[in-house]
């Protein structure tokens, strides 16, 4: 078995200057792309960041994050989702992998052996993710209940919102992501 590992380090936002999402970013393998029937997802890391000053017990962690990859997911990936909280007639269309998180700031799961993916002959050298959470906040009125973009912003950041009274100190952020394949090996070409 040959090991590939999608690590996801996205930008930290540092002030509200910067409105970018940078939860979403085109990745590039360190070779050509990997030939490959069939990948299975063995372990993965979750790390949030929190405001410089609040405790770790303070901080509130989502319960899962959803991971969308380009050559995961369409047919192989389906996801049951709940009723919208406020429409019992309303799904959320779910193509992402779901991972658990930890009620730490740095979880770690691995022996998740045989998740399996066909992957059919390549998986290609540029990879696209989006990290998304999904909305709990019922003041939310437009996306409460519905899949977002999770926040990537600096532990600083975070920090100077809570002192200005925009965010609760228990806020939290993306750090990365590192999902853990292994795939046999076919050939190099």
């Amino acid at each position: 078995m040959v090991l590939m590992c999608v690590v996801f380090n996205p930008k930290q936002t540092a002030s509200a200057a910067d409105t970018t999402d940078y939860s979403s970013s085109q990745l590039l393998l360190s070779n050509m792309g990997v030939a490959a029937q069939k990948i299975n997802l063995v372990g993965y890391q979750v790390i949030m960041n929190k405001a410089t000053n609040t405790l770790n017990s303070q901080a509130v962690i989502p319960s899962r994050v959803y991971v969308e990859l380009d050559f995961v997911g369409g047919t192989q990936l389906h996801v049951a989702s709940s009723p919208h909280p406020t429409n019992q007639n309303q799904y959320e269309h779910i193509h992402a992998l779901p991972l658990c998180l930890k009620s730490e700031l740095n979880t770690i799961q691995m022996g998740l052996n045989p998740i399996s993916f066909n992957v059919g002959q390549r998986i290609n050298k540029h990879i696209n993710i989006r990290v998304k959470i999904m909305d709990s906040d019922s003041t939310h009125t437009a996306t409460y209940g519905k899949l977002i973009p999770i926040k990537t912003d600096s532990s600083a950041y975070l920090q100077t919102q809570v002192d200005a009274g925009t965010i609760p100190a228990s806020t939290t952020s993306l750090h990365s992501v590192v999902l853990y394949f292994d795939y046999p090996f076919v050939s190099l070409f």
